[in-house]
């Protein structure tokens, strides 16, 4: 698992370009409305936008996950003329990329200095490793969660699009 959450991928599949960005389009939620707090999940996987060469969406679930994906999508006809050539980029949200780099430097700031607390006294001070382990369980939750749900929505929109990995 790579630790940076944000992946792009380039798929190809038999559709046109066309047909890709009507299943998209197909597999969208309406918009959000005050109803939706008191109805049950959507039939369609994702919510979104699609334009005319691209789509921007993310997975619809039933709770508020800061850490799910933004999917952006282009859309270009395969070079041999049959089929089309789709780039998926998974990523996070620039706010909460920003949140956890800010709070992953502060924690890590902290963590040096029990480090160096420790080496300067001799002592392992247990208070001392609060910090390093408050850097591990950020590490742990600006990277976990992002993965698992790349790991959901990637299926779907393999199933959803007909998407193949190219063959190196």
């Amino acid at each position: 698992m790579r630790f940076y959450p944000d992946v792009t991928e380039q798929f190809h599949s038999t559709l046109s370009p066309d047909e890709i960005l009507q299943r998209v389009q197909a597999n969208l939620a309406p918009g959000f409305s005050w109803r939706d707090l008191f109805k049950s999940k959507s039939a369609a996987p994702f919510q979104g936008a699609v334009y005319s060469d691209s789509f921007e969406i993310q997975r619809v679930i039933s709770s508020r996950n800061s850490w799910l994906p933004q999917i952006k999508g282009r859309v270009e006809g395969a070079p041999t003329g049959q089929g089309s050539v789709v780039t998926i980029r998974h990523k996070l949200h620039s706010f909460t990329l920003v949140f956890s780099s800010i709070w992953i430097l502060g924690v890590g700031a902290a963590s040096v200095g029990a480090v160096w607390s420790s080496l300067a006294t001799g002592t392992i001070n247990f208070a001392g490793l609060v910090p390093l382990l408050m850097l591990f369980f950020g590490l742990a939750l600006f990277t976990v969660p992002f993965w698992l749900e790349v790991a959901q929505s990637r299926p779907l929109l393999t199933r959803i699009l007909a998407l193949e990995q190219p063959k190196p």
